[in-house]
């Protein structure tokens, strides 16, 4: 049984895709990766709209990259990957968007640094104040995971320069 048709959820999608075409002209990515969730959260519930959800997964993927998290990026654009593959009819289908996907995944990945301890990524918070609790201001290079701290030294020969 199909989903009956409701124009206020379509409507809604419109103006979803709208704003994020304008927040993406003016440059507010924080406003993309927010509309682009909004619009893949309609989707949930507006099934009938069949909205093609890798591009939106695209979207928010990019806006990550220019806002330099690099983990939600790498996240949206693995699942953009998955969702154009899981559409193709022919191996032709998507195959530009898939490969285009594949280069940045490994500029990406290739890029980002990886805590020796527990292999999650090490991110460098020395560009502002992120606390992560009352007696936790360190700025520097911290695993995202198991909040190790590193020197300089050690981020350098991690990064094997």
């Amino acid at each position: 049984m199909s989903e009956r048709w409701d124009n206020e959820l379509f409507e809604q999608f419109v103006r979803l895709r709208d704003d994020l075409r304008a927040a993406k002209r003016v440059k507010d990515y924080q406003q993309v990766q927010q509309l682009g969730l909004n619009i893949l959260e309609l989707n949930k519930r507006a099934g009938f709209i069949k909205i093609f959800t890798p591009i939106f997964l695209k979207h928010i993927a990019d806006a990550s990259m220019r806002l330099n998290d690099s983990t939600t990026a790498i996240k949206y654009l693995k699942a953009a990957r998955e969702a154009f593959k899981e559409r193709q009819l022919s191996p032709d289908d998507w195959q530009k968007d898939i490969a285009m996907i594949d280069r940045k995944l490994e500029k990406l990945e290739s890029n980002q640094l990886k805590c020796p301890d527990c292999g999650n990524e090490i991110t460098d918070t020395r560009g502002g104040v992120q606390p992560y609790n009352d007696f936790d201001d360190y700025l520097g290079f911290r695993c995202v995971k198991c909040k190790r701290t590193f020197a300089d030294e050690e981020i350098e020969k991690i990064a094997g320069k």
